[in-house]
């Protein structure tokens, strides 16, 4: 909101924010692996014509995570299958963030599908801590919050599942926050493959993440219209404090001295802190997880041989083809149990010989045969597809198939870290 005023009051152009951003993307990302993808003509040409009076964030400099859609900007989510693929339309929630003004510069790195905690692909590399180069800046917001903390820029842009905001923003001494589902607008079109996602940002302060969700904040949610909140609320929470994990493990003391230092100025504020132990009984949280496991794996192995046939296709991938017995019938069967669980069906046959979409099982049959016919392409050069795919399914699944897949095909295992 800073720079946003100075740019407000005229003491500089949004012209020069753009430049002067360019710039320290320039020095610092050959170090730090930050910046995947850069749109220096658009955000210039956006800078050019940018209004000033009437946006509350007009010209501030904005990089968004591998996983938005904007129309024209690459959308890889740090996935070799995606690398070609780039949007046609931008999502609402893209849409409201430049109407207020901001400029996208370029898109951020981020871990493959953002399925891990950390920032690294096989695409793109690891990105590293602006703090310790030796280090990482957590993720799956990873490559924004280095961003933000190298003082690039002030804000940039995140999601957040399961900890995807958060974590960058503990690991880089930002601030992250999770909006709750449904208050603000979709980052993407149709229903979203993980729910639980949310768009956001990472930033230097409450202050510039209160106004930067206020403006993106979706006019049809059933929740309490929020607005620009800018001032504490009155209500005074009640807060238990725990310091170990559920299995009885102690923090580092680094870690506890800020856990209490946070209890601390808590209390300060206002609100009662006690220390209390959770009310968990991890070992049988642990059973209970494993007769899940066990559930649904009886279920997925009754499910009309869909395990069987994709186990079967990734081990005609994975060695090359060097099976002849192809199952045609097989492969339609998986064809149309994929086109459900993919992200993107055109790309997720992409690594496998043609883009061809995974809901026509000729095509993607004749794909495949390709695939075979081209011993000069590694084996680990054909996963990525695959592995989307594996990943997707094992979500409804446990971990004896992924065991099971693990012997079945050892390639895939190795190439992808699955």
């Amino acid at each position: 909101m800073g720079l946003a005023e100075l740019i407000r009051i005229k003491q500089i152009t949004p012209a020069e924010v753009v430049e002067d951003t360019i710039r320290k993307i320039e020095a610092v990302n050959p170090k730090l692996n930050a910046v995947i993808c850069k749109t220096y003509a658009r955000a210039r040409q956006q800078a050019s014509q940018a209004i000033m009076s009437d946006r509350p964030l007009a010209g501030v400099p904005f990089l968004v995570k591998d996983n938005a859609v904007i129309a024209g900007i690459a959308l890889t989510r740090g996935s070799r299958a995606l690398r070609a693929a780039v949007p046609n339309q931008t999502g609402p929630f893209f849409a409201a963030a430049e109407q207020a003004g901001l400029i996208v510069l370029g898109v951020t790195n981020m871990p493959e599908m953002g399925l891990i905690d950390g920032t690294e692909s096989a695409l793109y590399g690891p990105t590293r801590n602006p703090w310790n180069l030796d280090y990482s800046p957590g993720g799956s917001s990873g490559g924004s919050a280095t961003c933000v903390a190298a003082g690039i820029l002030p804000l940039a842009h995140g999601t957040d599942g399961g900890g995807s905001i958060r974590l960058p923003a503990s690991h880089c001494g930002l601030f992250g926050l999770k909006a709750s589902r449904g208050r603000l607008l979709p980052g993407g079109f149709g229903a979203s493959p993980w729910p639980r996602l949310v768009d956001g940002c990472i930033s230097r302060s409450v202050r510039d993440t209160a106004m930067y969700l206020s403006l993106v904040e979706d006019p049809s949610t059933r929740l309490p219209k929020l607005g620009f909140v800018s001032a504490k609320s009155r209500r005074r929470l009640k807060i238990a404090l725990t310091y170990e994990g559920t299995r009885g493990e102690a923090p580092h003391p680094e870690v506890r001295k800020a856990i209490a230092a946070t209890a601390r100025l808590c209390r300060e504020l206002g609100h009662t802190v006690d220390e209390a132990n959770v009310p968990l009984d991890q070992a049988r949280v642990d059973t209970a997880a494993r007769q899940l496991a066990r559930i649904s794996h009886t279920i997925f192995a009754r499910s009309g041989g869909v395990a069987r046939r994709f186990v079967r296709t990734c081990w005609l991938v994975a060695s090359g083809g060097r099976e002849r017995s192809w199952d045609f019938p097989g492969l339609r069967g998986a064809a149309k149990t994929w086109s459900r669980w993919a992200w993107d069906d055109a790309a997720v046959v992409t690594r496998c010989g043609g883009a061809c979409h995974a809901g026509e099982p000729r095509a993607l049959a004749a794909a495949l045969r390709r695939t075979a016919a081209q011993p000069q392409t590694s084996a680990a050069g054909q996963l990525d597809a695959i592995a989307i795919l594996m990943r997707r399914t094992l979500t409804r699944t446990s971990a004896p198939i992924l065991s099971s897949l693990r012997r079945i095909v050892p390639q895939l295992a190795l190439a992808n870290g699955v």
